[in-house]
């Protein structure tokens, strides 16, 4: 995303820091919800997750090892993560992505699967979960370009949520610049 101002908006419906929080920007049609995986029940009943999703499933590193991800996209995202609870044990944290206008269809959620993979391998700052990121989805160019914005915004949203999955780790990709010492006891490069 351009470099400029944004609005996130971050509402903990149950007032909770640490618990279920939604997180949008302002001017956008693209919303987060993030809920700890301890507080997946009768409190995760919100609208929001009765809609087309993308989802993140997210465990922090721990003893040095990075952070792991399992990347996923649903039209039944309670029963999805009822699967996930009893199938995949890593994880303590969800990030689901829906529209506020109930437009996502499984071609925009298919699509931001795909690239959210492919980004996130790329930038490997999370180790991936996922068995198989599949191919390239066909998609018209203008809806696209509907998606492309939408995995801006989705990007931001999980950065700001501490969920940064398609920023490479700092130092990576970094061009060093040597310095010189110069002085009584000494020249040369450091």
């Amino acid at each position: 995303m351009p470099n400029r101002g944004q609005t996130i908006e971050i509402y903990l419906p149950n007032g909770e820091p640490r618990g279920v929080r939604l997180a949008g920007i302002t001017t956008r049609i693209v919303q987060s919800i993030q809920a700890p995986k301890t507080k997946l029940g009768r409190r995760f009943e919100r609208p929001e997750v009765n809609r087309v999703a993308l989802y993140f499933l997210l465990s922090p590193g721990n003893n040095g090892a990075r952070p792991r991800v399992y990347i996923g996209q649903t039209e039944d995202l309670v029963t999805r993560l009822k699967k996930h609870n009893t199938e995949k044990d890593f994880w303590t944290s969800v990030v689901a992505v829906t529209s506020k206008t109930e437009s996502f269809t499984q071609v925009h959620v298919r699509y931001l699967e795909w690239l959210s993979i492919d980004r996130a391998s790329a930038a490997g700052r999370f180790t991936l979960e996922n068995g198989n990121a599949g191919g390239k989805p066909f998609i018209p160019e203008a809806l696209e370009s509907d998606v492309l914005d939408a995995f801006d915004t989705t990007t931001t949203l999980l950065s700001t949520l501490g969920f940064p999955v398609f920023e490479p780790p700092a130092g990576v990709g970094e061009v060093r610049e040597p310095f010189f010492c110069r002085g009584k006891l000494g020249e040369g490069m450091g």
